[in-house]
């Protein structure tokens, strides 16, 4: 099991502490061997589908991954979670919004809300340090998400 737990700190390594039940069952590991390593062994368990490495910092960063990792391949950061990772000061971060594109899978998750648009143009989806999120121009099209004040950096939060 060590061979397989070197990969999987590494890979946490690289994502902001965080693996997914899926990339621990392609390094190998089974699912039953994998609960009980993610209920202790240096894993913390955070939803049935993701754990974190225990020690990895604690960050916003980490906590819309997470997120993303719960719904799956399809949910993008979006609405103010993205702008605050695109570096936009002064917007609220809690709590985080995804969109989940129509033709992927919609898992249920307590770490977020999740949006599904009708239309999104084409292309609105970006990676930011590793994190799915929807690429700044997106903010002006999203309804009761980000107001948009002209260019990117010049956005505020809503009065």
């Amino acid at each position: 099991m060590t061979m397989y737990n070197d990969r999987l700190i590494g890979l946490a390594e690289a994502q902001h502490g965080l693996v997914t039940r899926a990339q621990v069952r392609a390094s190998g590991v089974t699912d039953d061997s994998w609960w009980y390593r993610s209920h202790g062994d240096g894993w913390e368990c955070i939803t049935r589908r993701v754990a974190r490495r225990a020690g990895a910092p604690r960050t916003f960063q980490q906590r819309v991954l997470a997120a993303a990792f719960d719904v799956g391949p399809s949910a993008y950061v979006s609405h103010w979670s993205a702008a605050a990772l695109w570096g936009i000061p002064n917007v609220g971060v809690e709590p985080t919004d995804l969109i989940v594109v129509r033709q992927g899978r919609q898992t249920p998750t307590s770490l977020a809300r999740i949006h599904r648009p009708r239309h999104l143009p084409d292309p609105f989806g970006a990676s930011l340090d590793g994190i799915p999120v929807v690429r700044p121009a997106l903010g002006r099209r999203l309804r009761g998400g980000w107001w948009w004040l002209g260019p990117w950096w010049s956005w505020s939060a809503p009065p």
